[in-house]
C-alpha cells in the first residue's frame, strides 16, 4: 500500500504475486493453528527448533506431527515473504516516478528493499535445514539425529538457523526504523539529517549481519573450539563484531 504511494507508482510491479503472497501467509497461519489440534499437540521443541528435541520422534515429544505441520507452516511463510520481497524490490527499482533517483527515495522504501534483500539471501540455508529436519523426522535420516552407529550433527542446525536468524533481526528492524524516520521527520518538518550516511550505514549493517551468527551459539553454551562446534576461522571472523 505505501511503497507505490511513496514512489509515484500506480500499483505494485506484480499485483497478482502480491495477492498470492498475502493468501500464502494466511494459509501458513491456518496450518500453524491446525498443529495445535493434532495427536501429540503442537510443536514443543523450543522456538529455535534445536535437534535432538525436534529431530527424534522416538525419544522426544517435540518431534511429532505437530512438528511437521510447524515446519510446513514455516515453509509457507517463507514462500510468502520471498514473493513479497521480490515484489518490493522490483517495484522500488523499476516503477519510480521520473526524476526520483535511488538517493531520493524515502527512507522507508530503502529499508523495505534492504530487508527484502537480507531475507532472500539468508533464508536459503534455513530452508535446506528445514528439509533435512523433515527427512530426519519422517524418513529417519541422520542429518541432525544422534544414534549409536549413526551420528548426525545437531550443531549443523544451529549454524543454518542462526545464519538466517541474525540477518532476520535486521529484516524486522529496518522497516521499523524506516517508519520512525518518516514519522519523526514529517512531524518535525525537517528533512532526514545525513540521508546518504543513513542509507550507506544500513547497507553496511546488513552485510555485516551475515558474518556474526556465531555469537548466538555462544549463548547456547557451545564450546567454540570443540570438534562439533565452531571452527577457529569462524571465531576469528565473528569476535571483532561481537
Amino acid at each position: 500500500m505505501l511503497i507505490p504511494l511513496m514512489i509515484g507508482a500506480r500499483d505494485m510491479a506484480f499485483p497478482t504475486l502480491n495477492m498470492i503472497s498475502f493468501w500464502t501467509f494466511f494459509l501458513s497461519s491456518v496450518v500453524l493453528v491446525i498443529s495445535f489440534f493434532v495427536p501429540g499437540g503442537a510443536f514443543s521443541g523450543g522456538w529455535t527448533v534445536y535437534p535432538p528435541l525436534s529431530a527424534d520422534p522416538e525419544r522426544f515429544l517435540g518431534a511429532n506431527l505437530g512438528t511437521v505441520l510447524f515446519l510446513l507452516a514455516l515453509a509457507l511463510e517463507f514462500a510468502s515473504m520471498l514473493m513479497g520481497g521480490v515484489n518490493f524490490i522490483t517495484t522500488s527499482l523499476t516503477l519510480r516516478a521520473k526524476g526520483l533517483s535511488l538517493m531520493r527515495l524515502p527512507i522507508f522504501v530503502w529499508m523495505q528493499v534492504l530487508a527484502s534483500l537480507l531475507f532472500m539471501f539468508s533464508v536459503t540455508p534455513l530452508i535446506a535445514g528445514a528439509i533435512m529436519l523433515l527427512l530426519d523426522i519422517i524418513l529417519g535420516t541422520h542429518f541432525f539425529r544422534v544414534e549409536a552407529g549413526k551420528v548426525g550433527d545437531p550443531i549443523l542446525w544451529q549454524h543454518l538457523f542462526w545464519f538466517f536468524g541474525h540477518p532476520e533481526v535486521y529484516v524486522i528492524l529496518f522497516p521499523a526504523l524506516g517508519i520512525l524516520f518518516e514519522v519523526i521527520t514529517t512531524f518535525a518538518r525537517r528533512p532526514v539529517f545525513s540521508y546518504k550516511l543513513v542509507v550507506y550505514a544500513s547497507i553496511v549493517a546488513g552485510i555485516l549481519s551475515f558474518l556474526v551468527w556465531a555469537h548466538h551459539q555462544f549463548v547456547a553454551g557451545i564450546n567454540p573450539l570443540s570438534a562439533t562446534g565452531f571452527s577457529i576461522t569462524t571465531v576469528l571472523i565473528s569476535v571483532p563484531f561481537l
